[in-house]
């Protein structure tokens, strides 16, 4: 066989290979190429088969949450939340360094006993110290209300000086009776994860 016959420029990629990098049937498109090809093929035929079947899926996996004890649920979210990188609140969780605890990763009765049973349905999972991992001593059922004021964005009041009793501005506006935004204009020692902050001019909304 000539030098010439062993080497074949492929149509596709049009590239010089040899005529091993060809299969038999194929004598124009290498190895390579076919193998790139069809692996674009199958992607595209699986996106457009999850995009024909995603309403089915999310309707599926709210069937099967809403099958399941809401406890489980909250066990399950939790540990989505710091260890599934493609979840999308990963970032403000397992990608700031919060972890589930040993005893409550692997075993939901672990769990379960020290968590009890959730009060209500108006209840969720929360940390009392937003920066550390989630553990028996350091979570509760809480309300929405509970978990808003609990946020490591919010701005915080010390009305009595750092070791005094602290308030969220919606916290006092409530307890008050008056708008948050114009208790925020007001000089009231605000801080912000325990720095000092300025107070904010009213109408300006707080970034």
């Amino acid at each position: 066989m000539s030098a010439a016959e062993e080497v074949r420029v492929c149509e596709e990629c049009d590239l010089p290979k040899p005529v091993a990098d060809y299969y038999a049937r194929s004598k124009r498109v290498c190895k390579g190429c076919i193998s790139a090809k069809n692996k674009r093929l199958y992607q595209e035929r699986y996106r457009e088969r999850y995009q024909e079947n995603r309403g089915a899926l999310i309707d599926s996996a709210k069937q099967w949450r809403s099958q399941q004890p809401p406890e489980y649920v909250a066990w399950i979210d939790m540990k989505q939340r710091c260890e599934n990188q493609r979840n999308a609140d990963y970032a403000n969780y397992g990608g700031r360094g919060i972890a589930v605890c040993p005893e409550w990763r692997e075993n939901f009765q672990r769990f379960l006993a020290d968590m009890g049973p959730r009060p209500g349905p108006k209840y969720t999972l929360e940390r009392r110290d937003i920066n550390d991992p989630y553990c028996p001593s350091n979570c509760r059922w809480a309300t929405n209300n509970d978990q808003q004021n609990n946020k490591r964005t919010n701005v915080i009041c010390y009305l009595c000086g750092p070791d005094g009793p602290t308030y969220t501005a919606a916290e006092l506006g409530r307890s008050m009776g008056m708008n948050p935004q114009f208790l925020r204009s007001l000089d009231l020692n605000w801080h912000r994860d325990g720095k000092p902050i300025p107070p904010l001019p009213y109408g300006v909304k707080q970034r």
